[in-house]
């Protein structure tokens, strides 16, 4: 029995199957530069919510107010720690938003690597339930908790297109200035730009057809 024939290379000198496989190839390291950079997001929210939860921890337990009931109408009061900390919560969240939240582009991704970006968020979940029970003496809830990612990515939006729309005001700004102006006695001798205007003649009005009326 003869052997088998070779495979034949294709045009661009890889094996038949390079066509094949090429895709995959992409995918798996898109896969992978989603995952690193994951990886560093993660780690870097991880860092920032030890931080808070370290401030914290080193707050006058007897200088806090009494805690709130978190009711209708009934706000936390005034504190110059956890005032500050609540900012940095805030700011926390748009971390959370900006660096993990925009590299899930769907959920499938968010299901692909939620091992790689779930120790940062289970620290900033401690942080922010930790700063809650210091506010009102009770567990905050998951819902609270999507609240507040939720208004983060609204300020990130809107600070997004508050930057688009001044960049777009200031191009059309700029390419206003750069237009040639006409000269100031344009107006008196019928110039613009230093060119002088043809003269103007007037046609003599057209008769009406016969039988116009």
């Amino acid at each position: 029995m003869p052997p088998p024939p070779a495979p034949k290379a294709n045009a661009s000198g890889g094996g038949p199957f390079l066509s094949t496989f090429a895709p995959l190839g992409a995918a798996l390291d898109a896969t992978n530069a989603t995952r690193e950079a994951l990886v560093k997001a993660s780690r870097d929210v991880t860092i920032a919510s030890k931080k808070l939860i370290f401030v914290l921890h080193r707050l006058d337990v007897a200088d806090l107010p009494p805690p709130s009931s978190g009711g209708p109408g009934d706000s936390a009061p005034p504190h110059a720690g956890l005032d500050a900390a609540a900012a940095s919560a805030a700011a926390i969240s748009r971390q959370v938003v900006t660096t993990i939240g925009r590299r899930l582009a769907s959920p499938a991704d968010a299901v692909v690597h939620a091992r790689t970006y779930s120790p940062g968020l289970q620290e900033y979940v401690e942080a922010v339930v930790f700063l809650g029970w210091l506010r009102t003496g009770g567990l905050t809830s998951r819902a609270a908790v999507q609240a507040g990612l939720d208004d983060a990515l609204a300020t990130v939006t809107a600070e997004a297109a508050a930057a688009e729309a001044a960049k777009t005001n200031a191009a059309a700004a700029g390419t206003a200035a750069a237009a040639p102006k006409p000269d100031a006695g344009a107006a008196a001798d019928g110039t613009a730009n230093g060119t002088r205007a043809p003269p103007t003649t007037t046609s003599p009005p057209t008769p009406p057809p016969d039988g116009w009326c």
